[in-house]
């Protein structure tokens, strides 16, 4: 007792000092709530960082803690607001671990000051994290630093207005933006050409983007006409279209359309063309076009048709005539430039072999693609010098011509997959992303006649030294085709059991969708040894008891539906929530009622696992599911019409995937990094976390 009085006293000196501290505050379920105390901002965001790496989350997650307390509640906590202006954290956990923790950490910060907030960060670190902050899409550090960089004095008006627009713009504020109280000063002083982008994608996104949607040209230029331009006129006095947005240079070809200006229009449409950004082809019907004589034989004409079907976006008829002009004998190099547009906005394997042809006949054989993977492996092999790049680059060109005969013949594929190794190696397992697309093509896959060409690839996998989150989705890509392909008891036990060994040997393991979809697959395939297949249930379940606090509800609900589907709900007693969700997480599922969820997928039993969870958690959402394996009408009107639409890339079929796309056009497209039901929930999660954070 005497013990922890000191202690209490220890922290409150540190308050009468105005130094950060961590108070107790009350009793909750057991356990201490805390309260972390600063002064400032950086003294809060230092406190809380500190205490996120001395704090073990089986004790105390920082992470989830709420900021702030209620003044009314309380007169200690008016007092504690005033003291603060409300920089305040509060967490729970467990009593004495907590204690022996603050002794430690304060013995620390009094032999050597840590991070207290005495310490004045330099402006340019401080601009350093909020751009960082930023790319790393965190709102509440980009804020924190802006707001530290603002009490250095260090910004001048125009500057803070500027940092201001980058901020709301990155996490796509555009009401706040355009409602900002100094948008008027900024709209008439001299700004940066970035700036002035931003602030017509607001206007883009508040009063087009939802028309653009439907497709209504009519309605656009009276939405100009009648409220953009007397409101924003003098921010489209833009020059370097190069250097637009999409959103901006569709914003600007309207105004040019509503002022008849011809010329100024057809110079921003062939910007917009090359960005390839939606409404590309609501502009286009704007664009007065030549009369097309489509039956010269002119090589010259062929191409001034060729051309003007690329401007109208007819783009097979563009590549029926490209390919005519190389059969009359044009010369080819004259064919490269429209191609090259072609392929950038029509990237099917047929205009990317015309183009490779075009090379070809051209005399461009230095660079020139291989024909077939057994091709590329061969140079990846053999080379004297390895181009890494050059190598990745044919390899993603490669996935939409070369079919699984590529690999032909097998063999020999193998022995030269067989003898990588070093940096060769890591080229290999790099690419193999590019190979799988190839292989995925073919409507068979996986293929029993590649059954062995499977293994070879994922022990080139797991006999890496180190392993990522992505190379496990891919080793576990692999093995799913190996168990389709080649199911034999001792096979299984091997790959199973390696991949269970280097899981349990990473960091990654903290993850919990990398264990649920490993399980989830194992589930999926016939098992030829219940043993190894429990291990795996038996390594998730002591991981998600260890790690709790890391596991969302949902994939704490998704592991113990999956030991029942393997009839060993004994493993995960005592898993599965209690049914007192907090409310952050009701928050965040409660923003899909009324909504509709689309989801794509080859792995039909991960979907309506996707499906079964989200029905039941929110009354009123509307789930579809598809997984055609070619673009069908349903699927166009899933892409279109979905508020969130998931495709488990990892999991589909090209000529899908490229409809849903078109489709979708700039709506959001969650691509979970695997096939399983838990990468879709995470996938939803973040999107609806970071759509309420907006």
């Amino acid at each position: 007792m005497v013990e922890n009085d000191r202690l209490y006293s220890r922290l409150v000196d540190r308050l009468r000092q105005g130094k950060p501290t961590v108070l107790p505050w009350g009793r909750q379920n057991g356990q201490i709530v805390w309260v972390a105390v600063a002064q400032t901002e950086s003294g809060f965001r230092a406190l809380y960082e500190t205490l996120k790496a001395y704090l073990d989350p089986a004790y105390a997650d920082i992470t989830r803690a709420r900021r702030g307390v209620d003044a009314t509640k309380s007169e200690v906590g008016r007092l504690l607001y005033e003291y603060s202006q409300n920089h305040i954290l509060v967490f729970k956990g467990k009593d004495k671990k907590i204690r022996d923790k603050l002794c430690f950490l304060f013995e620390q910060w009094d032999s050597r000051p840590l991070r207290d907030d005495t310490i004045a960060l330099a402006p340019g670190v401080l601009r350093r994290r909020f751009e960082v902050a930023l790319q790393a899409k965190r709102p509440d550090e980009a804020r924190a630093a802006l707001n530290a960089l603002r009490e250095t004095g260090a910004l001048t008006t125009p500057n803070d207005l500027f940092l201001e627009v980058q901020f709301l713009s990155t996490f796509d504020r555009w009401k706040d933006l355009l409602a900002h109280r100094d948008f008027q000063t900024l709209i008439v002083i001299p700004r940066p050409l970035a700036v002035t982008d931003a602030l017509i994608r607001a206007i883009y996104y508040v009063y087009f983007a939802e028309l653009v949607r439907r497709g209504n040209t009519e309605a656009i230029l009276e939405q100009m006409r009648e409220v953009v331009a007397p409101q924003y006129q003098v921010l489209f006095q833009v020059a370097d279209y190069g250097r637009c947005s999409s959103e901006t240079l569709f914003v600007l070809a309207v105004h040019a359309k509503m002022e008849e200006d011809s010329s100024r229009l057809q110079r921003i449409y062939e910007a917009l063309r090359k960005s390839h950004g939606a409404g590309t082809e609501l502009i286009a019907q704007w664009i007065p076009l030549g009369e097309i004589a489509e039956d010269t034989l002119e090589p010259e004409s062929v191409l001034d048709v060729a051309r003007q079907y690329l401007r109208q976006q007819r783009y097979e008829e563009a590549l029926e005539r490209l390919q005519f002009f190389l059969h009359i004998q044009g010369k080819p190099e004259d064919a490269l430039t429209l191609l090259k547009d072609l392929e950038q906005v029509y990237a099917t394997p047929e205009v990317r072999f015309t183009y490779n042809l075009a090379r070809k006949l051209a005399g461009y054989t230095k660079d020139l693609i291989p024909d077939s993977w057994y091709s590329w492996l061969q140079r990846l092999a053999h080379a004297e010098t390895l181009d890494t790049e050059q190598m990745l680059a044919w390899a993603r060109e490669g996935s939409d011509l070369w079919s699984d005969d590529s690999v032909e013949p097998v063999e020999q594929s193998i022995c030269l997959i067989n003898n990588l190794s070093g940096e060769r190696q890591h080229v290999l397992v790099n690419a193999l992303p590019y190979l799988l697309k190839s292989l995925k093509q073919n409507d068979n896959y996986p293929a029993v006649r590649l059954g062995k060409l499977y293994s070879v690839l994922l022990m080139q996998v797991l006999t890496l030294n180190h392993l990522s989150i992505s190379d496990l989705f891919l080793a576990m890509e692999l093995l799913s085709a190996v168990l389709e392909t080649r199911l034999d008891r001792d096979i299984y036990q091997f790959f199973v059991g390696g991949l269970l060994e280097r899981l349990k040997g990473l960091q990654a393991y903290l993850d919990p969708v990398i264990w649920l979809d490993f399980l989830e697959m194992l589930i999926t395939h016939p098992c030829p040894d219940e043993e190894t297949r429990l291990r795996v249930l038996v390594e998730a379940t002591a991981m998600c008891q260890r790690f709790g606090r890391r596991w969302a509800s949902e994939e704490r609900r998704l592991l113990c539906l999956l030991a029942r589907d393997l009839a060993h709900d004994e493993v995960v007693q005592g898993i599965a929530p209690d049914g007192q969700e907090d409310a952050a997480d009701v928050d965040v599922w409660g923003q899909l009622q009324g909504r509709y969820v689309a989801i794509y997928s080859l792995t039909e039993s991960a979907a309506r696992r996707v499906k079964e969870f989200l029905e039941q958690r929110v009354a009123d959402v509307r789930v579809e599911l598809s997984s055609d394996r070619v673009g069908s009408e349903r699927l166009r009107e899933m892409a279109r019409n979905a508020d969130f639409f998931i495709m488990a890339v990892a999991s589909a079929k090209h000529a899908a995937t490229g409809i849903i796309r078109t489709y979708r056009g700039d709506r959001p497209l969650l691509q979970p990094a695997g096939k399983g039901s838990a990468s879709m929930l995470k996938a939803l999660r973040k999107a609806l976390e970071e759509t309420r954070g907006n």
